[in-house]
């Protein structure tokens, strides 16, 4: 024998277990069905406040990072031509708000562009504080920004010591898993905008100025091979 009031329980039940799964599979976006391409003749992009890229000639792919949810709703931008502009303040910006939610040894950072140069300067936190100032010319290799440090400045650190712990700290703030998107290589830190901020596209050149820095992104030249790695897409 049923009685009411446990078939009243047992609807009550059913009926919520229905709807929390009718919520559910409406909070489950579909996967695209094909690669999206966006052009931006000239305009400004922000990821958050404070920090700015300004964007001429930009054209590129947004290429699905994998084929099921939830990668299928992240995105790998790849670039066929563009030409970026990030601030002195913009940069200074991005790096501070990933130490300030870091642990990161390194304290009071900033990025100062020249004429052709690029200088980082910021405080190593040990038992004494120690500060520190790497500068030197910024090139490319086609996949990579490539800072040479041409002048170091650092109390009582060996140079390659010094670059060792920026680059190690600068790459476990970005949150970059499985590749470090920052690297040292000998004397030169290397910063990889596919690794750190799903990126891609042939660099054809990076250009420092006071205000900033600038990437120009193009066609590649036969026989380029990029250090990137595979990409899964979507089927058309």
């Amino acid at each position: 024998m049923i009685y009411p009031g446990r078939l009243r329980f047992a609807l009550a039940i059913a009926l919520g277990a229905f709807v929390f799964s009718l919520q559910a599979n409406s909070q489950v976006a579909d996967c695209p069905k094909a690669p999206a391409h966006i052009h931006i003749e000239s305009g400004d992009y922000s990821s958050r406040p404070g920090i700015t890229f300004q964007l001429k000639h930009f054209a590129a792919t947004l290429v699905p990072l994998g084929k099921t949810a939830p990668l299928c709703l992240k995105h790998m931008t790849v670039v066929s031509h563009a030409e970026i502009f990030v601030s002195n303040e913009s940069l200074t910006s991005l790096f501070d708000e990933k130490l300030a939610g870091a642990d990161s040894k390194i304290k009071n950072f900033k990025v100062q562009n020249g004429e052709g140069k690029v200088t980082l300067n910021g405080k190593i936190t040990k038992i004494i504080p120690i500060e520190f100032t790497i500068q030197g010319p910024v090139t490319t290799d086609g996949s990579l920004i490539i800072l040479r440090a041409e002048k170091i400045k650092a109390d009582g650190i060996p140079i390659k010591a010094l670059l060792q712990v920026v680059g190690d700290h600068l790459s476990s703030v970005l949150k970059v898993k499985n590749v470090k998107g920052i690297e040292v290589r000998e004397n030169d830190l290397t910063f990889s905008p596919e690794q750190i901020a799903h990126l891609r596209g042939y660099i054809q050149a990076v250009e420092s100025s006071p205000t900033g820095l600038l990437l120009r992104f193009g066609k590649s030249p036969a026989g380029h091979h990029s250090t990137s790695r595979t990409l899964q897409t979507v089927s058309k």
